[in-house]
């Protein structure tokens, strides 16, 4: 299954997904534009936090229907 979705949706869930492992404040950034997306879709985002900017690895793990899972991770 694949799904489209904008840079804003993506940055709005992985800003959620991360939310639990990260203290403070930082927000997730995509491209603008929409992406084609399946599971095991790898996407490099930007994370901004107090220290400045840094990627953010994106990979999509769930599609059911128009519901989608992802995992960040921030080296």
């Amino acid at each position: 299954a694949t799904l489209l979705l904008t840079g804003t949706e993506i940055d709005a869930t992985a800003g959620s997904a991360q939310s639990t492992r990260v203290e403070g404040t930082f927000e997730i950034f995509c491209d603008e534009g929409e992406y084609e997306v399946s599971v095991g879709t790898q996407l490099t985002c930007t994370y901004a936090d107090d220290n400045g900017d840094t990627p953010a690895y994106i990979e999509i793990t769930a599609i059911d229907g128009s519901d989608y899972e992802l995992s960040v991770s921030v080296p």
